[in-house]
């Protein structure tokens, strides 16, 4: 049978733009179809009906075929496995330069047409497999789009990509190949109460790439790090194997915060019970990388017609983040914005099944790469976690103006790491109307009461390293009342490194001497270079 030309398919979608709530049934379906054809099985099933999902395939084709490069369905190949059948192609003067709305316009028409007649198809194919010995042993399922399109907790994904889009020198396995075995090692799937979806956990999971040093985080190895730079980097990693397991590619998208990473899993948002979404810190973030770092931000985000609808500089101008601070919690956050076809940016609906666009395996799969070789993705993190731990540690200790700070009651890199561990899990617990919480002075009270021979009321200023253990000792103490995992979680950064001591099942790559976390006075020398004015 002859292929239909793009002649022949002049009227397939109408004679006028679709979009979301287009009531042009038959053409819908066709749209539907040649999507699926195509490699965008986001749709799930033909309906006529040009719903969210039909919308997530028309931004994701947009965006795709965007690219340098695509794939091509060789003519007469014999393997059964799909992305097998695919070979790279280069887009060149075909390349789709419109916007990536969701709306199929003329341009998008067009190259939807381009694609059909050339038997192209989506360069990025998320397969199923099941695993032996660690090894890849048969195919389960293939071309995965959705969260939940598949529901075995026991196979892991890898994933085909002929795109070249993220590559790096140090991996090869990014970059666009014909090598029908160069698969990328990504993730399983994995729930969590009534949520699922996908997740990568080191060292199963991760690359070398991926790991939290000081290389990738800073820009100099471990030897070249100053004084405070290599204090202010234990606190942050002994923080991030908690939260990362030290890694910028563990990425979790199975729950309801959409996606977390980084040294202190910023959330994307938040679905509560009702389906409504609250900001997310992850957002924050974004906001701050657009504003240092635009190249980096539009590579993992902007591209894709998604933006942040906060801006990290405010209205007088001045580069602090205001417009995103939680002063009452010490925090960034924001929500989402996606481009139209005008090229205008629209707050994303907050609800969670808009937020579960970004739980896809194809925009997990972007997360995770952006961890493994986007160095302005990594470096912006490290003055993502220092505004964190500034905004912390020069939180007013009282109502009085002239008063302490926590950075005055609290002054050890074990400290400081246990609080910035603790504001992560519960700000509230931490900080409570932009001042340090009750249950910290309940620290401080307990201690005036228990050990009064220290002598808790002279200054600050003069404690000793006696007062400072005390403290630790204390907050050990405080976060075993509050369950959660918590205890632990404070167990784990207290004994850090303990992985340094021969046990290291992470495979981490940091010097095990880096040293534990210091308890002495005045121990933790922070790192303030370079960071934006505070809010």
């Amino acid at each position: 049978m002859l292929q239909p030309t793009s002649q022949t398919r002049a009227d397939r979608y109408g004679k006028s733009d679709l979009r979301r709530g287009s009531n042009n049934f038959d053409a819908v379906k066709n749209l539907q179809r040649d999507l699926i054809e195509l490699g965008f099985a986001v749709i799930g099933f033909v309906d006529g009906i040009f719903g969210l999902h039909t919308y997530w395939a028309v931004r994701e084709f947009q965006a795709y075929a965007a690219m340098d490069r695509v794939g091509q369905e060789i003519d007469g190949a014999d393997s059964d496995n799909y992305a097998d059948r695919l070979q790279p192609v280069a887009t060149g003067a075909h390349r789709y330069s419109g916007l990536v709305s969701g709306v199929v316009d003329a341009a998008t028409r067009d190259a939807l047409n381009h694609w059909l007649d050339n038997r192209w198809r989506c360069p990025v194919v998320v397969e199923a497999w099941r695993m032996r010995n660690g090894c890849r042993f048969r195919l389960e399922a293939d071309n995965l789009w959705r969260h939940d399109a598949i529901t075995d907790t026991s196979v892991r994904m890898f994933v085909r990509d002929l795109s070249g889009y993220f590559s790096s020198p140090c991996d090869d396995a990014t970059a666009a190949s014909d090598d029908k075995n160069d698969r990328i090692n990504l993730g399983d799937f994995a729930t969590y109460l009534s949520w699922s979806g996908p997740r990568s956990m080191p060292p199963r999971h991760s690359s070398p790439e991926g790991e939290i040093l000081p290389e990738r985080l800073i820009g100099k190895p471990l030897e070249a790090l100053d004084a405070k730079q290599k204090s202010t980097f234990k606190v942050v990693r002994a923080v991030s194997e908690v939260e990362c397991l030290g890694h910028f590619d563990c990425v979790n998208a199975y729950d309801n915060a959409f996606i977390s990473v980084g040294p202190c899993h910023w959330t994307l948002g938040i679905a509560g019970r009702r389906g409504y979404v609250a900001n997310g810190e992850l957002c924050g973030y974004l906001a701050y990388l657009q504003h240092v770092d635009p190249a980096a931000f539009h590579r993992i985000f902007g591209f894709f017609g998604i933006g942040v609808d906060d801006c990290w500089v405010s209205d007088g101008n001045k580069a602090d983040g205001k417009s995103l601070f939680d002063r009452g919690q010490r925090k960034y956050a924001s929500w989402l914005v996606s481009q139209d076809e005008n090229g205008a940016f629209h707050r994303l609906p907050e609800r969670e099944e808009e937020g579960n666009y970004f739980k896809s395996w194809h925009w997990f799969y972007r997360f995770v790469m952006a961890g493994r070789t986007m160095s302005g993705y990594q470096r912006g993190m490290w003055d993502m976690t220092r505004i964190r731990l500034r905004d912390l540690v020069e939180m007013p200790w009282d109502d009085s103006p002239l008063g302490p700070r926590l950075e005055d009651i609290f002054t050890s890199e074990k400290a400081i790491a246990m609080l910035l561990r603790w504001h992560v899990r519960y700000p509230g617990h931490i900080v409570a109307k932009g001042r340090a919480a009750p249950r910290l002075h309940s620290v401080l009270n307990t201690l005036r009461e228990n050990h009064k021979n220290l002598g808790w009321d002279r200054d600050p200023a003069s404690w000793t390293d006696a007062h400072e253990k005390a403290l630790i000792r204390s907050l050990r103490v405080a976060a075993g009342y509050v369950g959660g995992g918590l205890a632990k979680t404070i167990k784990s950064i207290d004994r850090w490194p303990q992985w340094g001591r021969g046990h290291n099942p992470q495979c981490f790559r940091l010097p095990p001497d880096i040293g534990q976390l210091d308890e002495a006075r005045g121990s933790f020398r922070f790192d303030r270079s370079g960071l934006p004015p505070a809010p």
